[in-house]
């Protein structure tokens, strides 16, 4: 029983959860588009061998001109100068080997920055916190109960 409500709080999780304007996500010049994405006003999508901004082509991701405040436009909800701001970041961290994890993650944590500077919570709504606990905490106690019984009765009888 506590690994179906568990499993029906996660569906209900998956179907609730509020997205997020101001995201960024890496990828390769090539690459094909993300189709769960829906489009570039997903939020931004940076190179991990160059920190450029990618743009969705026909042929897959493509890379973007020169960096400048002059160049870059608004992006999404991202405004021009949010977007210099990021690259500023990611250009310089990109240089060598392209963006490792740890560089990933201060771009992340810069886009979270800008995300709050405009208003946007840190914390998912409650609707979204309580269906990930029950569906989760459901899920873990569910199985565990059921590998309990099999063991139980396992043991019963030898």
């Amino acid at each position: 029983m506590a690994t179906l409500v568990g499993a029906a709080s996660l569906v209900i999780h998956h179907n609730i959860e509020t997205p997020r304007p101001y995201q960024v996500a890496f990828s390769t010049v090539g690459d094909k588009c993300h189709e769960d994405s829906e489009d570039e006003d997903s939020g931004l999508i940076l190179d991990r061998r160059s920190g450029q901004v990618l743009h969705c082509g026909f042929a897959g991701f493509g890379g973007s001109g020169s960096v400048g405040p002059d160049y870059y436009g608004p992006q999404g909800v991202f405004a021009g100068d949010e977007v210099y701001r990021v690259t500023k970041l990611s250009l310089p961290l990109a240089r060598g080997d392209g963006l490792s994890d740890a560089d990933q993650d201060a771009v992340e944590r810069l886009v979270e920055k800008i995300a709050r500077e405009n208003g946007q919570k840190e914390s998912p709504p409650l609707l979204e916190r309580v269906t990930w606990e029950l569906g989760l905490n459901g899920l873990v106690l569910g199985l565990t109960l059921l590998i309990a019984l099999a063991l139980r009765g396992y043991y019963m009888d030898l």
